[in-house]
């Protein structure tokens, strides 16, 4: 109940007044299906058409009709991200001058990377699915600044073995051709420092981790969504410690846990974290 009601605290903060009271007006509606699921996402399906929020000192617009476009609940992630701030709640400075995106989806963080980085801003996201119904990808692919592409993410080990490879990709129907590590998609892209990484790759991360990460000698800050039914979060703290990164955990409610119940892992090398 505690995360339910710091989503209602959290809302008042980062939206406009006249929005936060829509969605409350929802949650009040809903209020006995919330109270029995303790989800908010009947009130969430509530919210249509172009929301703004406040996040790191910024303003920004998203029009959650555009997300809904494909299959899901589009407000409840918008409400993860600005509300929640999941991919930023541990930091007190960012710069987002070049961003990757790992694991972008339809685009939606890599175009709020790309607002916050304002009009000089980079932001590269990968994504072993294209998703062609999506309306909000089709209109963030057309945004200068941001590129999107589909690419199957690995460790170098996987990367150089074609069985291995072969069997990381059949399961999900994936092309083998598309297969690249973290390092090959920096490379192509010609970038030598990276101001902030989010990665959400479905557990990926575990294969990575496990093999070369020399790519994080070119990142500054991190921030990943860990998945940890698929491994133990210990030994991706570990790593970026190795790296020299000062690291933080969280649940994946956002709360204080031990690393190998964490949800969510914030990594800087540069003092940005809190």
């Amino acid at each position: 109940m505690k995360r339910l009601f710091d989503d209602i605290r959290g809302t008042w903060r980062s939206m406009p007044a006249g929005q936060a009271l829509r969605w409350y007006a929802a949650v009040l509606r809903h209020a006995p299906a919330i109270a029995r699921s303790r989800k908010f996402y009947l009130a969430d399906a509530a919210m249509r058409g172009e929301l703004c929020f406040h996040v790191l000192d910024k303003d920004l617009t998203v029009n959650v009709d555009t997300i809904n476009s494909t299959a899901g609940n589009g407000y409840a992630f918008l409400r993860e991200l600005f509300v929640r701030q999941i991919y930023f709640r541990e930091f007190r400075q960012l710069q987002f001058d070049t961003c990757l995106d790992l694991g972008c989806n339809t685009g939606v963080v890599a175009s709020c990377l790309r607002s916050l980085a304002g009009s000089e801003g980079r932001v590269y996201g990968v994504d072993p699915f294209t998703y062609p119904e999506s309306t909000f990808r089709a209109q963030a692919v057309k945004t200068p600044g941001i590129t999107l592409e589909q690419r199957v993410l690995c460790g170098e080990s996987i990367r150089h073995d074609a069985e291995q490879l072969r069997a990381l990709c059949e399961p999900y129907d994936f092309d083998p051709a598309l297969a690249a590590t973290v390092g090959e998609v920096m490379d192509a892209h010609h970038l030598d420092r990276i101001d902030f990484v989010k990665m959400d790759i479905e557990g990926a991360e575990f294969r990575i981790f496990r093999d070369s990460t020399r790519w994080l000698e070119r990142v500054d800050n991190l921030a990943m969504e860990v998945h940890n039914q698929a491994g133990d979060p210990t030994e991706i703290v570990d790593r970026l410690q190795a790296a020299g990164f000062k690291v933080k955990w969280l649940s994946d409610s956002g709360y204080p846990t031990s690393p190998p119940d964490a949800g969510y892992i914030y990594a800087s090398r540069i003092g940005s974290l809190r």
